[in-house]
C-alpha cells in the first residue's frame, strides 16, 4: 500500500497527510534522534520484531540539500532501543513545526537486515501539492489476544507502520497509512475509520467496546 516516495517513481510528487494523532504517537515511541549531514533533524522508531525503522526526516527550513537513503543508513546502521521524549521540550525542534507540516513524501526501502520507512517532511502550501488518497493516523486501542488473531493479514485498505504492543494492559499503540473514508476492522466489535473533512483529518472508532483515539 505504501506507493509514494522520493526515489523517482511516478509517486514521488504526492504527499501524504499527516494526523496529529500520528505525530503524538510517533513521538511517544522510542526514539533515536540525530541532526544528519548538518541538513536535517531525524527521529528514528524502530521495530525489532519486524526488522524495521521509521525516519522521520525533518529539514532546517535553510537547508540546501535533504539526506538521502545513503545518508540515512549511515546515521542509523542498527535497529536501536532509543528512549521516550518525557517532555515536549524534550524535542530538538518546536513541536508546532511538527503540526504545521504540509505531510509528508514516504519512501519505503528494503535492505538485506530491515526495512526502512522513510517520511521526508514537506512544508509547501496546501495548495501547491497533490495529495495521497492515505493518510497517516495514529490509535491507541485496547485489544485482547482473540481480537488481534483477528486482524487481517494482508489488509487492502490500511498498512500498519508501526505497532508498540503494552502486554500487560492490553493497549496496542499502532501507526497507520489508511485509505481516506474506509472503514478498517480489526475485530467484529472494533471498526476504525479515518476520513479528510473540512476541518481537517478526523480519526474514531465505531466499537461496542472500550477504545482510545488519538
Amino acid at each position: 500500500m505504501i506507493k509514494t516516495g522520493t526515489g523517482g517513481n511516478e509517486h514521488a510528487d504526492l504527499v501524504v497527510p499527516v494526523n496529529e494523532s500520528f505525530m503524538v504517537m510517533f513521538l511517544s515511541g522510542r526514539l533515536e534522534i540525530i541532526m544528519v549531514s548538518g541538513t536535517a533533524t531525524c527521529f528514528c522508531q524502530s521495530d525489532f520484531e519486524k526488522r524495521r525503522q521509521i525516519i522521520l526526516v525533518v529539514p532546517a527550513r535553510d537547508a540546501s540539500r535533504v539526506p538521502d537513503v545513503n545518508d540515512l543508513i549511515r546515521a542509523f546502521p542498527r535497529l536501536s532501543a532509543g528512549r521516550r521524549l518525557h517532555e515536549v521540550r524534550d524535542i530538538p525542534i518546536p513541536y508546532q513545526d511538527l503540526l504545521r507540516l504540509t505531510g509528508v513524501h514516504i519512501e519505503n526501502i528494503m535492505l538485506p537486515d530491515r526495512e526502512l520507512i522513510v517520511l521526508y517532511a514537506n512544508r509547501e502550501p496546501a495548495h501547491s501539492v497533490k495529495f495521497t488518497e492515505q493518510i497517516l493516523v495514529g490509535i491507541q486501542l485496547k485489544a485482547d489476544a482473540l481480537d488481534e488473531m483477528l486482524w487481517p493479514k494482508e489488509p487492502e485498505d490500511y498498512y500498519i507502520v508501526g505497532h508498540e504492543t503494552f502486554s500487560k494492559s492490553g493497549v496496542h499503540n499502532l501507526l497507520l497509512l489508511v485509505k481516506g473514508g474506509k472503514e478498517v476492522v480489526f475485530s467484529p466489535t472494533l471498526t476504525i475509520q479515518a476520513e479528510l473533512g473540512d476541518r481537517g483529518f478526523r480519526v474514531w472508532d465505531r466499537t461496542l467496546q472500550p477504545a482510545e483515539i488519538h
